[in-house]
């Protein structure tokens, strides 16, 4: 059974090299590969150890962090057509709705709808029907002009620094 060597490693990075990745890229997946290495120690990588150290990298790392390791270490077993080692990312489901303390109140939300009757604006809401007009405010709220500017569970919107002043 074929390890990961030095030698391994040194064309894995010629390869990335050659295959234009950034450099910053090359010194991500190295670090990903050094790390996985160091974890294995003397073992040889076999599914068991690939599965065991993503348990471990799931213990310590956020989901988008985890995969960013499994994504490099599968980009080098596919290089050592070691498929058999390839394992799958973590499914990450996008969550629909913000946190209690991320939403804005009906005052706010009042605020920002009077400020994003600009031109733009208007023409992309004036086509839709008026529930979807609220839903796509949401969604892209670069349509709005004027920032939020948030501080806990306290929040302006627009530029009010005699209001940020008084918070701690």
């Amino acid at each position: 059974m074929k390890n990961i060597t030095d030698e391994t490693v040194n064309k894995f990075r010629l390869y990335l090299y050659e295959e234009e990745k950034s450099e910053n890229t090359i010194e991500k997946y190295m670090r990903d590969i050094r790390f996985f290495r160091k974890w294995l120690g003397t073992r040889r990588a076999d599914k068991t150890a690939v599965l065991e150290y993503k348990k471990e990298l799931c213990g310590r790392y956020a989901p988008k962090s985890v995969n960013s390791v499994l994504s490099s270490l599968n980009a080098l077993f596919v290089y050592m057509d070691r498929y058999d080692l390839k394992i799958k990312t973590l499914k990450i489901q996008r969550r629909i709705f913000a946190d209690k303390e991320k939403e804005l109140t009906k005052a706010e939300y009042e605020r920002l709808l009077t400020a994003a009757k600009d031109k733009q604006t208007l023409a992309l809401l004036d086509a839709l029907v008026d529930w979807q007009k609220e839903d796509k405010l949401f969604e892209n709220q670069q349509l709005f002009k004027t920032p939020i500017v948030r501080n806990g569970k306290k929040a302006t919107v627009g530029y009010q620094p005699e209001i940020w002043k008084t918070w701690e």
